[in-house]
């Protein structure tokens, strides 16, 4: 038995926490050796006095009447932990606590993580404190986190100029195309403009998103097709669309070359598949069609495409070349799939950055 005492006590001594033991009038009945150099005093200077003062609390120091007795003191969480532990024998944990104090004369601020214990001896209750000072822990997630909201002012700064520039490029080509007289000239400036501002539009996303390196594709291909459709279709009520687009996240290595792709292929839908028709539909899925799998389609129920012509335009083969390209650097396959018109689509492994 006597062993062990001895052990408890040696284990007591010198936990790497500070150990209070408050009685029942709210005073410190025993401390550990981490608690009294924490206090910077003695254990025995500590031993019987309310724990304020033997912590060197600058709110209980002030007050004549002591620790406990001051307005201030109805809203020390470490107070109101210690008296529900005693009245009410409920246990706590991870309060986080900052406390002003004044040690060896000197005054700071020190933030302490606290959890009380009831125990009960003799029918007498007290309560077991475990503090730890984790300060320097505060000043260093502070400072990171200080650190961490200028990287992210940095590069909402860089996405909204990267938007700008984009759209400045847009704007010239856009100026250019309405120079041009050659309709083949032309059309290939008005392509290029809407390229442009496919990549535009993924950097506005980031720009307002609250991740500033992944946007949510679904809600950028619904703006993105809903450009297209007011822009391409001559008479936009005569093509109908349904959007059937899950939720997904992309980061911008993958959202820009999917942007594009999405780009070229409703393009040439919208340009190609219902020439002499008086209505069609387009169709723009996106979805995890397998575990790890993204698969974005393109399908419409017009004429088709040529046989000659190739997987994923019809008949464009710069279009072509660039979503082949693209489709490339995603470690992706495209296909064209059997349809009433033209159906494409494309999968790729989800979370994969671009080579």
């Amino acid at each position: 038995m006597q062993a062990a005492y001895a052990e408890l006590a040696a284990i007591y001594a010198n936990a790497p926490v500070a150990l209070f033991v408050i009685d029942d009038e709210l005073r410190v009945e025993k401390v550990n050796g981490l608690a009294a150099r924490f206090a910077g005093k003695a254990a025995a200077d500590i031993v019987g006095r309310r724990p304020g003062e033997g912590l060197g609390c600058l709110t209980a120091l002030a007050n004549p009447a002591g620790c406990g007795e001051g307005p201030a003191c109805t809203n020390c969480a470490i107070r109101a932990a210690v008296i529900d532990s005693l009245t009410h024998g409920t246990r706590h944990q991870g309060i986080e606590a900052w406390l002003s104090r004044s040690v060896d004369g000197e005054t700071g601020e020190a933030c302490l993580l606290v959890s009380t214990s009831p125990m009960e001896f003799h029918q007498a209750r007290k309560v077991l404190v475990c503090a730890q000072d984790i300060t320097g822990q505060k000043h260093t997630q502070h400072a990171l986190e200080s650190a961490l909201a200028e990287k992210t002012i940095l590069l909402k700064e860089i996405h909204h100029r990267v938007k700008n520039n984009l759209a400045v490029i847009s704007s010239l080509l856009n100026l250019k195309a309405d120079a041009v007289t050659n309709p083949t000239a032309k059309q290939a400036l008005l392509q290029s403009q809407q390229r442009v501002y496919s990549m535009a539009l993924i950097h506005e996303h980031l720009y307002g998103n609250d991740r500033l390196d992944r946007i949510n594709f679904a809600d950028y291909a619904t703006q993105l097709v809903h450009r297209l459709h007011a822009a391409l279709a001559s008479e936009p009520d005569r093509i109908a669309i349904d959007l059937a687009l899950d939720p997904i996240e992309l980061g911008i290595e993958q959202a820009v070359p999917c942007g594009l792709i999405l780009n070229e292929l409703l393009t040439n839908a919208f340009k190609y598949a219902f020439r002499g028709r008086e209505r069609g539909r387009i169709a723009v899925g996106f979805r995890e069609s397998a575990p790890g799998i993204y698969e974005l389609s393109v399908a419409d129920d017009g004429v088709g495409i040529p046989p000659d012509a190739g997987d994923g335009t019809n008949g464009n083969s710069l279009g072509l070349r660039i979503v082949e390209v693209l489709a490339h650097q995603l470690d992706g396959t495209l296909q064209r799939e059997p349809y009433s018109g033209t159906r494409v689509v494309l999968r790729f492994p989800a979370g994969k950055a671009c080579r």
